[in-house]
């Protein structure tokens, strides 16, 4: 009996304890009705997201793989930013199962005046090739066709100007800089457009993209080829595993067919630019020599600048001394000039004083000398008739 009445109470208890949660939990509903309202909202928003990524999933799937099976999306691709050349290609060639290979070029440039990366690809004919948003495809080297993102940034219409660094060779492949915007394109091996992957030129990652004609190119080896395969063209899923499992094994194969490729590009490479390192080693060993010989030239540069300052500095003296001699002889001088400027106002004030007085005397003398001729006149007078009397005969 008492363990029954123990069971009894330890359920009635049990009861108690429920009843009393189960008040809790009301109370706390009908205190926090907003907080419970919106945890039921965010558990449905959840639940439709959910549902809406399940039911979409499928058809962005096969959105994306009608997109790749219109623009032949390649299966594998292989680039080098040396360029692939004819060993390269007749190597990739040789993949087997593979339906179609496309070479082309490209090159990661900087847009001018920036660090923006840019990569100039040319327009491949059957593979992988492009979505065209606007305007049209470029025609000629002188045009381009520009990502979406950099539509609103080059237009069409506009020019769209970039700056090429030279390679380990010392060479640049694009044939220009500058690039009319014919059109704008999407393109089916760059699907995103926040991270593009990495560049080999301005900040390291890739920004954006163009498109030319090959013959904006001028290079005689390609830096990608484009590779499809027989056994997955007819594979139109590309998120598949069984796509992806076939996938990798044709990549191993292209792995092991190009296998001693790198090391012997490499080679390669080091070989065409082995006779430029020499040349530049020589032309550095000669700018040595040119360095050594400037530096003589300005030591005795140098000298030659002491010995003209130290002349200089006697000119200086032997001129100042000149001056002071000049300037002194200039103020003789000028006392000289001033007191024969005040001897000659003497004379003259003196020569004009005279002039009244020798005017009085020249006319007293004029006076004179009419006087005189009178005088004379008058004896002449005189004497004529003296002599006439003289020679009268004289009557008594």
């Amino acid at each position: 009996m008492a363990n029954d009445n123990t069971m009894d109470s330890e359920t009635s208890r049990s009861r108690t304890s429920k009843r009393m949660l189960w008040r809790d939990i009301r109370q706390a509903f009908s205190k926090s009705k907003g907080r419970f309202f919106s945890i039921v909202c965010l558990v449905a928003l959840g639940s439709f997201a959910l549902v809406g990524l399940t039911v979409s999933g499928p058809d962005m799937r096969d959105t994306g793989n009608a997109y790749f099976a219109e623009h032949h999306l390649a299966d594998l691709s292989v680039i080098s930013s040396y360029g692939l050349d004819k060993a390269d290609r007749q190597q990739i060639d040789k993949a087997p199962g593979a339906s179609r290979i496309e070479y082309g070029y490209l090159k990661d440039v900087v847009i001018r005046n920036s660090d923006e990366s840019v990569r100039v690809l040319s327009a491949p004919k059957d593979v992988s090739t492009y979505h065209l948003v606007a305007g049209r495809m470029p025609k000629n080297a002188r045009e381009t066709a520009i990502d979406s993102a950099h539509k609103s940034q080059y237009p069409i219409g506009s020019t769209l100007r970039l700056s090429e660094k030279p390679d380990a060779l010392g060479r640049k492949v694009l044939r220009r800089d500058s690039f009319k915007v014919v059109g704008v394109v999407d393109s089916t091996e760059i699907l995103s457009s926040v991270n593009m992957g990495p560049s080999t030129s301005g900040s390291g990652s890739l920004d954006g993209y163009a498109v030319v004609t090959p013959g904006a190119f001028k290079s005689d080896d390609y830096m990608i080829a484009r590779l499809t395969y027989t056994d997955l063209d007819h594979m139109r899923d590309h998120y598949s595993s069984q796509y992806n499992d076939k996938l990798q094994e044709h990549k191993k194969a292209l792995d092991k067919i190009l296998a001693g490729r790198p090391k012997a590009r490499r080679q390669s490479i080091e070989n065409q630019v082995k006779p430029q390192i020499d040349s530049g080693r020589q032309q550095v060993a000669d700018a040595k020599q040119q360095l050594d010989n400037a530096r003589q030239q300005l030591a005795d540069g140098k000298t030659q600048l002491d010995n003209g300052n130290q002349q200089l500095a006697d000119s200086k003296q032997q001129l100042a001394t000149q001056v002071a001699s000049a300037q002194q002889q200039i103020v003789a001088a000028q006392a000289k000039i001033t007191q024969g400027q005040n001897d000659y106002n003497t004379n003259k004030q003196q020569y004009d004083a005279s002039v009244p007085q020798v005017t009085a005397a020249q006319q007293q003398v004029n006076d004179a000398y009419t006087q005189l001729k009178t005088g004379q006149s008058q004896i002449d007078d005189t004497s004529a008739k003296l002599a006439v009397g003289k020679n009268r005969p004289m009557t008594r």
